[in-house]
């Protein structure tokens, strides 16, 4: 008997099969776990569809307006199917609602695709109390007590904006460092060789001008050597005079090296030793341009 009736069922559905009889026939259904919830609690609402097996349906899923709810999450169970070809299609849906009304109606749709048509079933609108927390009575009695007491809140970090930040910053000085690094070098560069060519004459310019005794002379000199060292990197302070003079070729200093040495270690100083000493500042000039014209041109 129940084989013959879902035989004239699928009879009727082959000869008069059009959307409006097809909804007649099947009939999502839709219930509330509870009849009553209170403002911000979740409820779970089942919806439970029989059809036949041949029928593809689709529940709605997280992009559907649940509303006067709001979706918490939701779960799909496996299609059953019994021996009689009728499939059952079920799901838990966990709804809230912050809604201040006091009866609220809730009804989902479900698409079912039946030989390449496609056709909305509604269920039946069920509706659920919303309790209210505090008594309507307390609600209008109560009075307002204001407060001016300062309250203290942290300060948190937006950390996500702070990184972006940083590396945004590390980004530019990269890009800025490319583009302008190497003349920034240079320009600090040649800014650390003016600074050092003016302590140097600053020092040693008061022994190119007075008579010099001995001890002055080979100080002057130890400044020069210094000077010369620091600006070409040889250790000239380690050198004597005759293997500076070999090292520079040149036959001017060569004759005021020997010049002081003779001031210093013959202890025979005169107008001849100040000369060396005004030649040695011009030769460190000399030495000071040569640098910067190497260092602009690099």
């Amino acid at each position: 008997m129940r084989k013959f009736l879902y035989a004239f069922q699928v009879l009727v559905l082959m000869l008069f099969g059009t959307n409006e009889c097809f909804a007649q026939q099947v009939k999502p259904v839709g219930a509330f776990e509870k009849k009553a919830i209170k403002l911000g609690e979740q409820v779970a609402y089942t919806l439970v569809l029989r059809h036949p097996s041949s029928m593809e349906v689709r529940f709605p899923d997280t992009l559907f307006n649940y509303k006067p709810f709001e979706l918490a999450s939701k779960k799909y169970f496996d299609t059953r199917t019994d021996r009689e070809g009728i499939s059952t299609d079920s799901a838990v849906y966990i709804l809230t609602t912050f809604q201040t009304d006091s009866l609220l109606h809730f009804a989902v749709p479900v698409i079912v695709m039946r030989n390449g048509d496609t056709t909305t079933l509604w269920t039946d609108s069920v509706s659920v109390l919303v309790e209210r927390i505090v008594p309507a009575a307390d609600v209008e009695g109560a009075k307002l007590i204001p407060t001016t007491d300062y309250f203290e809140v942290n300060k948190g970090w937006n950390y996500p904006y702070i990184g972006a930040g940083i590396l945004g910053f590390l980004i530019f000085l990269g890009v800025f460092y490319r583009l302008f690094g190497g003349r920034i070098r240079k320009a600090f560069r040649l800014q650390r060789l003016r600074r050092r060519f003016e302590r140097f004459m600053n020092e040693y310019l008061p022994y190119t001008q007075r008579q010099l005794n001995p001890a002055d002379a080979e100080h002057a000199l130890a400044i020069w050597k210094s000077y010369l060292q620091g600006l070409q990197g040889i250790p000239y302070t380690t050198y004597t005079s005759k293997e500076i003079a070999e090292i520079l070729p040149d036959k001017a200093l060569q004759q005021t090296l020997r010049q002081l040495d003779l001031a210093i270690y013959g202890k025979k100083t005169d107008a001849t030793t100040v000369q060396a000493t005004v030649f040695l500042a011009d030769f460190a000039k000399d030495a000071y341009r040569r640098k910067v014209e190497e260092v602009r041109n690099a």
